[in-house]
């Protein structure tokens, strides 16, 4: 039963007005399998439900009424998203059992349990590019440990640690808010302390979003990407809006944000070489974006080329007047963004050197441009159901490449594709929007139900494409460490879809089920981590530092185990390693680390239950805190240490 979630309304009665996101407990009868045709055995069944229709209830309008009530487990809805409702919005819903210390939603993977049509299988980057690794627990906090680089780690006085971490917001909005009297917007459904709902991280920043509709930041400063009125790296969390006695003394004119309640964030980085310089995007509940942080090629989309040290508003006439309702934010130095109108419009603007923006140019834009040479939105293109991308600073110049998938099932794409990832048959850079010329989401095959998109630059990108037709993976582009996973020892890029493989008992079988993956490295680098719908963990790519936990730092071309069942000597997606709770358990997964030189770079691995384990390298910390020292892990090693909090 549940008494840890941001509303939980106790034991549900009648007479009373229940809200969306609103939880409660409820006693039904249920009937087990009777032993013959003469009786029946009941029994009385103790069970949680969350509101997704606001309502008076009645004798006649009880919990088990599937319109207003659905029922939840330890980690949320069963299997499906709540509905977000006009109250409060599903954003603010909170997911936490009674594990309090087990992961909630990992860096990078969106809001926790969003149900937001725009971000399918959660967030919109596939790496966390940070010598820091982390997780948001079921109770709200920042979990944090490994090398903080520029003040990242959160935890003043901390550039490095080998223990996990809670991270300490100051709640000033809060404070003054209707759930302490006061008459501030920044409230909780639950009129208790906020709790973290969205965390974005990339390699020396992080921001994080609260159910109170704050917006916290740390790490780099030097543009103004903390948000705090300064340019300095940011040890410790800071509300973003204004400076701390702006925010403090509730100067109106000083504080972006004292009247607004931010719904979701964006924060450029996530794939690239680890640059600094970054933006940062928000949508309020008004539909509305507010963007700060670096702006050399007009990435916050304010029509000019001046960084901001607080959040500007980007006006609603941008957009036709329409409201917004997904935002994305892209590369690092040379960044780039994305927005999604009510009428289902496609809107680009920022770095455009490579054509990412498909708008059949390489002009930067300051403004947000309306996408017109494909007509997102309806007919046979489709609604966007999720943007992917990728990017590289090489030291003089970006790299960059964009693909969206839409709800007909086509894959479209954008940019450079020195590797051939975009499945043309050749690596002619795309300037405008282009569907993808073989595979799953072509025209011929439209039938992509998931994407994604790993690797450095458009030269170094992989694209996999999940069909609904047969439920197979395919990959297309960059093979240097055997990722397209095809069988075999050769690494040659591919520039048409193929089917990816899976060891399964020594036999290769096609992918199939992934409902998972992510990836860690850079450059040449490139670790691609899996998980299928029954909960299996594959790994294929890269594993100079077990980062693929398979028990072994070996490379799969040249290895095999004693039996040839656990692994054999093929590129090809393997089974992964980990306690016997975790196999056949696993929920999600992120590739953390940076430096293909010293392959700084761990996995993160998370179980229904909200369990988290770890592997890789360890020199950096990243590992060492679970018993690996400052040597590499390539066994999965449980966070059990986390209880300690």
């Amino acid at each position: 039963m549940f008494g840890s979630w941001f509303n939980f309304r106790n034991t549900w009665t009648t007479s009373t007005i229940y809200r969306v996101g609103d939880v409660v407990n409820h006693v039904t009868s249920g009937t087990l399998i009777p032993a013959n045709a003469n009786f029946t055995l009941s029994r009385q069944v103790p069970r949680s439900y969350i509101c997704i229709n606001q309502h008076t209830s009645s004798p006649t309008i009880g919990p088990i009424d599937a319109t207003y009530w659905t029922p939840i487990n330890q980690i949320g809805t069963l299997n499906t998203q709540t509905a977000a409702g006009s109250q409060i919005g599903g954003y603010t819903l909170g997911v936490f059992g009674e594990n309090h210390y087990g992961s909630v939603v990992l860096p990078n993977r969106g809001i926790a349990y969003d149900a937001s049509p725009f971000y399918r299988g959660g967030g919109y980057k596939n790496t966390v590019e940070s010598l820091t690794l982390g997780y948001v627990s079921r109770n709200g906090q920042c979990i944090t440990w490994g090398t903080g680089e520029n003040s990242s780690l959160g935890v003043i006085d901390n550039s490095q640690s080998s223990a996990a971490l809670s991270i300490t917001f100051t709640y000033y909005d809060w404070w003054r808010s209707t759930s302490n009297g006061g008459t501030g917007v920044h409230s909780t459904p639950d009129n208790q302390v906020p709790r973290v709902i969205q965390w974005e991280k990339c390699y020396s920043r992080n921001l994080v979003l609260m159910n109170s509709g704050e917006v916290f930041s740390w790490g780099y400063g030097g543009n103004g990407e903390n948000g705090d009125g300064s340019t300095s790296n940011r040890g410790v969390p800071v509300r973003v809006g204004g400076t701390v006695n702006n925010i403090f003394n509730v100067v109106q004119a000083s504080h972006s944000f004292w009247n607004v309640r931010i719904k979701r964030i964006a924060m450029s980085g996530g794939c690239g070489t680890p640059d600094d310089p970054a933006h940062a995007l928000a949508l309020d509940e008004n539909g509305e974006i507010w963007g700060w942080g670096y702006n050399g090629f007009g990435q916050i989309g304010d029509n000019t080329t001046t960084s901001r040290n607080v959040p500007v508003k980007v006006p609603r006439s941008r957009f036709n007047n329409n409201d917004v309702v997904a935002i994305w934010a892209f590369g690092n130095r040379t960044g780039w963004s994305a927005a999604v109108d009510s009428t289902g419009t496609l809107w680009m603007w920022g770095y455009n050197g490579n054509g990412q923006l498909g708008l059949g140019d390489t002009v930067n834009k300051v403004i947000p441009t309306q996408v017109t040479a494909v007509s997102f939105g309806g007919g046979g293109v489709g609604n966007v159901v999720k943007i992917n991308h990728s990017d590289r600073w090489n030291g003089s110049s970006g790299e960059g490449s964009t693909a969206v998938l839409t709800d007909t099932g086509r894959i479209y794409c954008a940019g450079l594709q020195g590797s051939a990832w975009m499945g043309l048959g050749n690596t002619t850079q795309q300037n405008t929007w282009v569907n993808v010329g073989s595979g799953p989401g072509s025209i011929a095959s439209s039938v992509a139900s998931d994407m994604w998109m790993v690797g450095s630059g458009g030269n170094r990108v992989t694209l996999y494409a999940k069909s609904s037709a047969d439920n197979v993976l395919y990959g297309c582009g960059y093979n240097a460490r055997g990722q397209l996973a095809r069988g075999g020892t050769g690494t040659v890029q591919q520039a048409t879809f193929d089917k990816c493989k899976m060891n399964v008992a020594g036999v290769l079988y096609d992918m199939v089920n992934v409902r998972r993956l992510a990836y860690s490295g850079q450059d040449d680098v490139c670790s691609v981590h899996a998980i299928l719908d029954n909960g299996l963990g594959f790994g294929a790519g890269d594993n100079n530092v077990g980062q693929l936990s398979n028990g072994t730092n070996n490379q799969f071309q040249n290895w095999a185990d004693s039996n040839n069942i656990e692994a054999i000597a093929q590129y090809a997606f393997q089974p992964i390693r980990g306690a016997s709770d975790m196999i056949g358990n696993f929920d999600d997964v992120m590739g953390f680390g940076r430096d293909p030189t010293n392959y700084y770079f761990a996995t993160l691995w998370v179980n229904k239950e909200g369990r988290v384990m770890v592997n890789g390298r360890g020199n950096q910390v990243q590992t060492s805190m679970y018993g690996a020292g400052s040597q590499d892990n390539a066994n999965a090693t449980l966070l059990s240490t986390i209880a300690q909090f």
